[in-house]
Parts: C-alpha cells; sequence; structure tokens
C-alpha cells in the first residue's frame, strides 16, 4: 500500500495526546521521521536514511544549505545524537491549506538540495 500522507500528532511533554490533521506530501514521504504540535508549534523531522561515512555525515552538516531554506522562511536546524543525518524544522500552526503548502515547499527543498545530492538511492 502506498501512503502519500501525514498525520499531526499532538503531545505534550512528549507523549502522544491525539491525532490531529492529514496532509497530503508531494515528495520525501521516506524522509519524513515524524510530523507534530506541541506547546503551539509544530515540528517536522527529517533525515536521509542512508548509511554515511562519518567524514560524508560530518560534511553534510556543515553543507546543509540552511541559508536557502532560511529566505523561504523555514526554520530548520540539525538534530543530534541521531545515527542518520536528521533535521529538524520548526513551524507556525497555521490553518490547514496553508500548513499542507509550506509543508509541500519545505519537502521540494528538502529533496532538491539535500537528498538529491547525498542519497544514492534515488
Amino acid at each position: 500500500m502506498d501512503f502519500d500522507s501525514i498525520v499531526l500528532i499532538h503531545r505534550e511533554k512528549g507523549v502522544f495526546l491525539k491525532e490531529g490533521i492529514s496532509i497530503k506530501v508531494e515528495s520525501c514521504l521516506q524522509n519524513i521521521k515524524s510530523f507534530y504540535e506541541e506547546e503551539g508549534k509544530i515540528f517536522l523531522v527529517l533525515n536521509l536514511e542512508e548509511d554515511f561515512t562519518d567524514e560524508e555525515f560530518d560534511k553534510i552538516f556543515e553543507e546543509f544549505p540552511y541559508e536557502e531554506f532560511e529566505n523561504e522562511g523555514i526554520n530548520i536546524y540539525p538534530k543530534d545524537e541521531e545515527y542518520y543525518p536528521t533535521f529538524i524544522v520548526e513551524i507556525e500552526n497555521k490553518h490547514r491549506e496553508e500548513l499542507q503548502e509550506e509543508i509541500n515547499l519545505i519537502l521540494k527543498l528538502f529533496m532538491e538540495k539535500v537528498v538529491k545530492i547525498y542519497c544514492n538511492n534515488i
């Protein structure tokens, strides 16, 4: 079965409370690790689930195009202590339609600027 949507999880202090809205995604579904709301902010956690050498792993974070995301108003930063290169995107809580547009822009940029460059299996 193919999935093309993610469900927003509402949580408090890391504990699941309830499911929220569903967002249809256009790309990078396999790179989405989690999607949740906590304390009024929405977090989209993305990763590159592929094995990298330590040098390649460090290079991804060093060369990550943070500025290109910032130019689009996207707040993205690395998540430490993860096996795969992982990034957290903070998103302001919005209406579903606006949120869907923003998430698809984020995923499009992530695919173009990160996944296509660093992942061999696409």
